[in-house]
């Protein structure tokens, strides 16, 4: 059970105050979180100034957990001004349901911190343990998790040689909306590692790793040969620039099957670096749209997939975003055993900045028909998008490379988008010459189809059914009877099904985590009723539950600052951080956040992301274009249906 679920209460204003003054009848949203309800403060580590009692108030971190009468199920809460001091595996007591957290009314970067200076095992008799909201050192060791239990809301450090976290075998883990950094770890090691149980349901939702350590490690690491449902959602994967080979996820088991890889987002500098990696024999893998950036001058791939041998692997890879800077390889796959099946449905990806878009290679023997970009045994809908590619493929350089193949084809890459007439062009296929895998590439979308699909994948993060007149199809028969671009894309953008998408996407960025039913059901109704995106916002921003992220003045104008300019507070003004806190302090949050958000410096880095995201221009827009969007003084909803209903969309979007 996530403990950070919120509890969403609307209500309605009065319609009128005695003065007769009206107030603001709009819906109101408030979240809070429920531990701050319904927390039974049974131990506190109180601040150093307070006298402890030692029996609900105590020194330390080690003198709570280790003086007789806790009980199952109790709390342990570090309170701001304290010295928890460090603790060691031996401390924590042989209780089920121990929940160890920080002061929910401040962030967890303001809790001070304790220590863990030797390996700690959390053992059957410690099910259900908890630790949220807190600052961790792992100095002399890491966590590992035999039984289930929750990390969530905490930043932990890991400044020793080794794994910081290890989900072992237990089937219900939950690393929720962390801050991991790992400043050490062991070479050719893991930050956090989950060996899989049968029937496993673990879930790593809304963390950030960080990677500054000067070894070459993997930031998440899957195996174990179970059927697995566990989730990893909405994460930020940061690799360590210099230090490069093993991916930031790597899925490396046979027989894994039922692993959901989603709405992540992954970013190195390094060269020849992988930033998903699925190895042979796993089976029923989703890797779905996620964000990759990889910006190594060399060698890179974006999602790596291996098959061959005695298992089948089997993966869809589906509307990811995909950009290695024109060096690397958006989706490889590579057979290095022979025999076996080697089943992917690829479709809705986003390959316009790679050197290769799709590279299929390897010299061992076996079928490869069951990879499919489109119209082909899988089910694949198509829509990859190869508009970037516009020359001559060559072994080297193309929308679809095959290379060094033994194996039979053909393979079926149908109804994808090109940027040339004749897909040929941009497909080096060894069939063309030789007995070798064969690439058939026919039905490219131009034209409407091509629109209606670009907008699907690009707003619904799925590929368009087209020959359906209930999905795709439908909007592509409007347009062919009249219905002007900006009709459709306005209708496409503002349904409930890509609003509740934008909706998810704003949950992530602002209070790191996946969206509740009822939340999101209610900003896509706001939505859809006239709030602007910057009114959703405010909402999110001005909440008790973003206020709990984000407790001191400072670290909300921080946030503000990272969430929505994409940089620091202070960096252009060394007054600015200063400036903005005695805004907050004066005005209070809202009015702060309506200045962030009316700013022309926020307003300039959304439309550089239309221009860059959108059009797929791969050089900032010139200032007279972003003036001019600025000066319309429309929201930027509204501005990005505009982006979306021009030519310049529907030829390179």
């Amino acid at each position: 059970m996530n403990l950070f679920a919120p509890i969403l209460r609307l209500f309605r204003s009065q319609s009128k105050r005695p003065s007769g003054r009206k107030k603001d009848s709009r819906i109101h949203l408030c979240l809070e979180c429920l531990e701050s309800r319904t927390l039974l403060n049974n131990r506190f580590v109180i601040p150093t100034a307070l006298v402890p009692d030692n029996v609900t108030n105590f020194a330390t971190l080690q003198a709570a957990l280790t003086t007789a009468g806790l009980a199952a199920g109790n709390v342990i809460q570090i309170e701001p001004g304290s010295t928890p001091g460090n603790i060691v595996n031996a401390n924590i007591p042989a209780l089920a349901n121990l929940t160890i957290q920080g002061d929910p009314a401040v962030a967890a970067a303001e809790v001070p911190a304790f220590g863990v200076n030797d390996a700690v095992t959390i053992a059957a008799a410690q099910a259900g343990i908890t630790f949220q909201n807190v600052k961790m050192n792992l100095l002399g060791g890491g966590l590992t998790f035999n039984a289930n239990g929750t990390v969530a809301r905490s930043v932990i450090t890991d400044n020793f040689a080794g794994t910081a976290l290890n989900f072992n075998a237990i089937t219900q883990g939950n690393l929720l909306s962390n801050v991991i950094v790992a400043n050490s770890g062991a070479a050719a090691g893991d930050v956090v590692r989950v060996n899989t149980a049968a029937a496993a349901n673990n879930l790593i939702s809304g963390n950030t790793f960080v990677s500054t350590a000067a070894v070459d490690h993997v930031l998440l690491h899957y195996f174990g040969a179970n059927t697995i449902t566990d989730k990893v959602v909405g994460n930020t994967l940061i690799g360590n620039s210099g230090f490069s080979g093993r991916p930031l996820i790597l899925v490396d088991a046979l027989g894994m099957n039922g692993l959901s890889i989603q709405d992540n987002t992954l970013r190195d500098a390094d060269s020849n670096q992988v930033a998903i990696a699925v190895g042979v024999g796993n089976q029923n893998i989703t890797i779905a749209r996620n964000t990759v950036n990889l910006t190594g001058a060399t060698g890179t791939a974006g999602i790596n997939v291996v098959g061959g041998g005695p298992n089948p692997t089997s993966v869809r890879l589906s509307d990811n975003i995909i950009n290695t800077n024109g060096h690397g390889t958006g989706i490889q796959f590579l057979r290095t055993l022979s025999g076996g099946t080697l089943n992917a449905r690829v479709e809705g990806n986003d390959l316009h900045t790679n050197l290769i878009g799709v590279l299929i290679s390897g010299n061992i023997a076996g079928s490869v028909t069951g990879i499919d970009l489109g119209g082909g045994s899988q089910g694949s809908l198509g829509g990859n998008n190869f508009r970037g590619f516009t020359g001559v493929a060559s072994a080297t350089a193309g929308a679809i490379v095959t290379s060094a193949l033994t194996a039979d084809g053909p393979i079926s890459a149908n109804l994808n988008l090109f940027g040339t007439a004749n897909p040929e062009t941009a497909i080096f296929d060894q069939g063309d010459t030789a007995t070798l895998a064969d690439v058939n590439a026919v039905g490219n979308l131009t034209g409407n189809p091509a629109f209606v699909q670009t907008l699907y994948c690009e707003f619904l993060k799925r590929p368009g059914d087209l020959g359906t007149l209930g999905d795709a199809g439908g909007w592509v028969s409007l347009l062919n009877s009249g219905t002007p671009a900006n009709t459709v894309a306005n209708a496409i953008i503002r349904s409930p099904e890509a609003l509740g998408l934008r909706v998810d996407s704003l949950y992530r960025q602002f209070l790191k985590r996946e969206s509740d039913p009822a939340g999101r059901a209610a900003f896509v109704g706001l939505l859809q009723t006239g709030t602007t995106q910057e009114g959703a916002i405010k909402i999110i921003t001005t909440s008790g539950e973003y206020h709990l992220l984000n407790g001191s003045d400072g670290s909300f104008v921080q946030s503000l600052a990272v969430n929505l300019l994409n940089r620091a507070a202070g960096t252009t003004n060394p007054t600015e951080l200063a400036n903005w806190v005695a805004m907050v302090q004066a005005e209070g949050r809202a009015t702060t956040v309506d200045s962030f958000l009316s700013s022309a410096e926020y307003r300039t880095v959304t439309l550089q992301h239309y221009y860059a995201d959108l059009l797929n221009r791969s050089t900032p827009p010139a200032a007279s274009e972003v003036n001019a969007w600025l000066g319309t003084g429309l929201d930027l909803l509204t501005i990005e249906v505009l982006f979306a209903s021009g030519p310049e969309f529907q030829a390179n979007g």
